[in-house]
């Protein structure tokens, strides 16, 4: 019984696959990579990407309460291979090895790839101190002033985060960011000018491809499959999950490209 469900689920997560694969390839085959080859473009991608940088933070710690176990007294999770995947990745995102040594998150070793870009981190940094000093993340987002398009793209995650069902929020995270980032990061390097200033950003980049590319991926799928269960609704509730977050993340790059022909 346990393999006719586990056959089931492979089969859905196939055509879940190949049903958002027209998103994926406009995604990767986005035209906007080909406009990062100046110190400016690149500047302006990073001044909206930071903001994906950092609510991916909040769809992986949504993860994390769900599927992990915070709470004391402490008992087992359910799924302690769902548990492991996922503890993996916070150990990585929020301590990772730093470009000159030590440790550092994944958001701040992106600002420090902007700062040596000459991007501008004032909106974000400002986002970040708001909603640590408990402002709602809508009115964080007004107050910092962050472009419209990240706003309308942080948004998108946190209804996911705040509302959405297990694995919908796993489809999110699987298909809009885990197993999607290998690809995507790769061709924003093919894309853009290489210039001394952007040493940080491209070991950013490379390291996501590195950590992501490997291990990750199969231990994302299995997740999937485990929250999804063998229940036709569930997988459709994540395929549209998945749908919402590449649209999301193709209208961003839309913005930046149409923020880089402007100025």
């Amino acid at each position: 019984m346990l393999a006719k469900v586990e056959d089931k689920d492979e089969v859905a997560y196939q055509v879940l696959s190949q049903n958002i694969a027209p998103l994926r390839d406009a995604l990767l085959s986005h035209s906007v990579y080909g406009r990062l080859t100046s110190v400016e473009a690149v500047c302006i991608f990073m001044e909206h990407h930071c903001f994906p940088v950092t609510d991916f933070m909040c769809l992986l710690k949504s993860l994390q309460q769900r599927l992990t176990v915070l709470s004391v007294p402490w008992f087992p999770a359910v799924n302690t291979q769902a548990a492991r995947f996922i503890n993996e990745i916070v150990v990585a995102e929020e301590s990772d090895e730093a470009q000159g040594g030590g440790f550092i998150s994944h958001y701040e070793m992106y600002l420090e790839a902007m700062r040596q870009a000459g991007a501008d981190t004032t909106k974000v940094e400002h986002f970040v101190e708001y909603v640590r000093n408990k402002q709602h993340y809508r009115r964080a987002l007004q107050h910092a002033d962050v472009p419209a398009a990240a706003q309308s793209f942080v948004q998108t995650t946190m209804q996911t985060c705040l509302t959405g069902k297990n694995h919908e929020v796993a489809a999110s995270f699987v298909f809009g960011r885990e197993n999607l980032i290998p690809d995507l990061f790769t061709a924003i390097i093919k894309g853009m000018e290489h210039d001394g200033r952007f040493d940080g950003l491209l070991y950013y980049l490379e390291r996501h491809i590195e950590v992501d590319g490997d291990e990750h991926g199969p231990a994302a799928i299995a997740m999937i499959k485990h929250l999804c269960g063998g229940q036709r609704r569930r997988w459709s509730q994540a395929q549209a999950s998945a749908e919402r977050a590449l649209k999301s993340r193709i209208k961003l790059w839309d913005s930046i490209e149409n923020a880089i022909l402007a100025g």
